[in-house]
């Protein structure tokens, strides 16, 4: 009983590592639900993931910068273009061609949640390149 409560402990700790190590920063087991579970899935698969969601986006930062605000602001359409400093017809423009562009739409419940971990597992990874780069 005691040795599968320390295996569980040692593993869960191990999982908190990677992630903290990726965001530098001290993050506790606890705090990490969805960064747990990307932390799972092999780097082929989210790679995959991402080419079929959002890698037509890196052609354009401003895109993908529009998405991060968005989802930031619980995808207030008002809060979003005042933190962007934009005309609410310039966001629902980037809203459409993102969709236009990928096939998802970022104002439904199913297309912010995909691009929700797209994003997630896009800065996951560019940390981790930095990483490298450092080395």
């Amino acid at each position: 009983m005691c040795r599968q409560i320390i295996h569980r402990s040692f593993k869960e700790a191990m999982k908190a590592l990677k992630v903290a190590q990726k965001h530098l920063g001290i993050v506790f087991y606890e705090d990490l639900i969805l960064e747990i579970i990307l932390e799972d899935i092999p780097i082929e698969i989210q790679k995959d993931f991402q080419r079929r969601t959002i890698d037509v986006l890196k052609e354009d930062p401003i895109l993908i910068d529009t998405l991060q605000h968005y989802l930031h602001n619980n995808q207030s359409i008002k809060k979003t273009s005042e933190e962007m400093n934009i005309h609410i017809n310039t966001l629902h423009y980037r809203l459409n061609k993102i969709e236009e562009l990928t096939g998802i739409n970022p104002k439904t419940t199913e297309g912010i949640v995909i691009f929700y971990i797209s994003l997630m597992l896009l800065n996951s990874h560019s940390h981790h390149e930095m990483d490298k780069r450092k080395l």
